[in-house]
């Protein structure tokens, strides 16, 4: 994280800090017609927040191209068009911009359902495209099968079986079959978690990962400190802010707000090794284990070799 200090005429406020709400990486099942997404962020700082939409496919038009400055939390709307994109499957990114607040991305996969429909070779041509086109239809008008997999805090990859099925805190996969399948999600802080699971459309799998071992912050004499650039720890961290800032809350009592700081101790691989925190409620044993399980999520660029640093979280929970 970056530490920002405020600037300008309004030295007792804090300095605007977009938060992005929803999932950094979203999977969307095409259908015949146009979806529209929404993309909840907030101004956890206190200035106001402005800032850009943009995205990087042809097939992702932004529908609302500007931040309100003013607001505390808004919905940014995309709209996905089917008919432009190429293939059965594409990827975009939906970059949101902010002058002074950091930058935040949302990555969007879609897919389009697959057809295997079992026609006998003694169908004629113009039958078979009738059936094809029925099938097709009734499979539009039913949706696509799916089971959703939600992880704590986030995984670096699924696996059905061994295919990889994505990655971050939710994943979801088609179930062409409904059967018994080995799930393993895998993230670097934690231990593997695998288990037999039958997949069933519309079944939710919520999946809490387990530490691989306690984070405990003990630099040896030959680790210096270094400094992470501060837009690069902004952009890297942005996705687990949200993660944070829900055991914050935790510890706010009633319509209050907090203000604080959480920090990161990362070792020379880029690795999560431990943290500290200081500020409204951080003394709660309910936010210390939350926190706990939040921290070892963040993913930092190796650091040269003998060095550790500090991201510095300056937390802002706004009163509701």
């Amino acid at each position: 994280f970056a530490n920002v200090a405020p600037t300008g005429s309004h030295p007792a406020l804090a300095p605007p800090r977009l938060e992005l709400l929803s999932q950094a990486r979203q999977r969307i099942q095409l259908t015949g017609t146009p979806v529209t997404v929404s993309i909840e962020v907030r101004n956890a700082g206190e200035l106001p927040l402005r800032g850009t939409v943009r995205a990087d496919a042809p097939w992702l038009k932004v529908l609302t191209e500007s931040l309100a400055p003013e607001k505390k939390q808004q919905a940014v709307r995309v709209q996905i068009d089917p008919t432009a994109v190429a293939g059965k499957a594409a990827t975009g990114v939906v970059h949101l911009e902010s002058e002074k607040g950091g930058n935040a991305q949302v990555e969007f996969e879609v897919v389009r359902p697959s057809l295997n429909p079992m026609i006998p070779a003694a169908i004629g041509g113009g039958l078979a495209l009738l059936l094809l086109l029925v099938l097709a239809g009734w499979m539009l008008l039913s949706g696509p099968s799916v089971y959703t997999i939600q992880i704590d805090p986030w995984a670096q990859a699924v696996l059905i079986e061994n295919d990889v099925a994505g990655s971050g805190t939710v994943v979801t996969v088609e179930v062409p079959n409904p059967g018994e399948s080995t799930i393993t999600v895998r993230h670097p802080n934690f231990k593997p978690w695998v288990k037999d699971v039958t997949l069933e459309p519309g079944g939710v799998l919520p999946v809490e990962l387990v530490l691989d071992s306690p984070m405990s912050f003990r630099p040896s004499p030959d680790l210096k400190l270094a400094q992470l650039d501060p837009e690069v720890a902004v952009k890297v961290m942005a996705p687990f802010q949200p993660g944070l800032d829900r055991c914050l809350r935790s510890g706010v009592t009633g319509d209050a707000g907090a203000r604080g700081v959480v920090r990161i101790h990362v070792g020379p691989e880029g690795r999560p090794i431990g943290f500290d925190a200081e500020g409204s409620g951080t003394s709660s044993p309910t936010v210390r284990k939350c926190l706990e399980r939040q921290a070892p999520g963040a993913r930092i660029p190796p650091l040269a070799d003998g060095a550790y640093e500090h991201d510095r979280y300056d937390y802002v929970i706004p009163a509701r």
